[in-house]
């Protein structure tokens, strides 16, 4: 006894086309017949003859389609899926919502960091009630040396706030440097239109971990005040940045101390470690820079990590030099 579909010829898609083809003209020429008179049958039934051949014509275009589906899959593509296209995804430090960094390069042997409180890691900073406070840690490089350094602060208040008893204080690791304080409104208590100020931090105040603590004094009366009222709150936006310059210290060439001085993990900057090659990069070598680009863009986490590279020009700057080819790359 032969087994399920062992009598079966094998399937020929072409061939399958064609008989679905002869079967719908043959409706079709039916339904012509009982249009004409030349069949009493399908005068009788027309309508079952033009269902008939319409579910026919359906199943044809069907087929048809399927197998121009299957055709461009075996030559690598999908019928309606447009080509992808080439999107550059890099960006700079908050480029959605914070700051925009259009100043000209920086000196050898100088930096500038910026980078926003989302770049740290910190939520939308909602203060509430009389006396709050939040905390925002970041770590800097060792090997950046502060000389200058700003923040950048966006931020809202209540607009039932008393003006000269509510403000924001900005302390660097306990170190108070900074007052913020509600702008008048025109119809009495505060402003609460979103705004912005700059303040200066001490470089002093600056070392390898730090604490950015925003407290919140608020008051909406001078007398018998409730500390959970709701309109006792302020707001500190995600799009408040740093803006950090000074030197960076000279580091030997030394393999032990990788990742550095191209990265260190507790740093929150955004990466960007160039690649230079001597001359023209053979396949090896590219596939040298490959396998180093991965380890670092492994062991950044979730940073983001741009890799530059040039071919025979060098500066004076922190950069991946690769003018020879491991031996594990050269086959026996």
């Amino acid at each position: 006894m032969a087994g399920w579909g062992e009598s079966r010829e094998p399937d020929n898609v072409i061939r399958s086309l064609g008989r679905i083809f002869k079967i719908s003209m043959r409706g079709l020429l039916q339904t012509f017949r009982s249009l004409t008179g030349g069949d009493n049958e399908s005068r009788k039934k027309p309508a079952l003859s033009v269902a008939r051949s319409a579910v026919l014509f359906i199943l044809a275009s069907a087929l048809v389609g399927f197998t121009l589906n299957l055709n461009a899959q075996k030559h690598g593509r999908a019928v309606g899926v447009p080509a992808p296209t080439s999107i550059d995804t890099a960006t700079t430090p908050g480029a959605q919502n914070g700051p925009a960094d259009t100043a000209p390069p920086v000196p050898v042997g100088q930096y500038r960091d910026l980078f926003t409180l989302k770049d740290a890691g910190s939520p939308q900073i909602e203060l509430r009630g009389i006396d709050s406070r939040h905390d925002v840690h970041f770590t800097l490089p060792q090997a950046h040396v502060v000389r200058t350094a700003k923040i950048h602060v966006n931020y809202a208040f209540s607009p039932s706030l008393l003006p000269q008893l509510s403000h924001l204080k900005l302390i660097m690791n306990g170190a108070l440097f900074a007052t913020v304080q509600p702008t008048p409104g025109q119809l009495g208590g505060s402003d609460s239109h979103d705004a912005e100020a700059e303040f200066t931090i001490p470089p002093e105040l600056l070392v390898h971990n730090n604490t950015l603590t925003i407290q919140f004094i608020g008051h909406y009366t001078m007398v018998c005040e409730d500390p959970a009222n709701t309109t006792l709150w302020s707001r500190v936006l995600r799009s408040t940045f740093f803006d950090i310059e000074g030197d960076v210290l000279p580091l030997a060439d030394d393999l032990k101390q990788l990742p550095m001085p191209f990265l260190e993990p507790a740093a929150i900057q955004p990466l960007s470690i160039p690649i230079v090659f001597a001359s023209a990069p053979s396949f090896k070598a590219i596939q040298a820079a490959g396998v180093v680009s991965s380890y670092f863009g492994m062991i950044s986490e979730n940073r983001p990590v741009r890799f530059p590279y040039t071919s025979g020009r060098f500066r004076r700057a922190m950069r991946l030099s690769l003018q020879t080819v491991p031996a594990i790359f050269r086959r026996a």
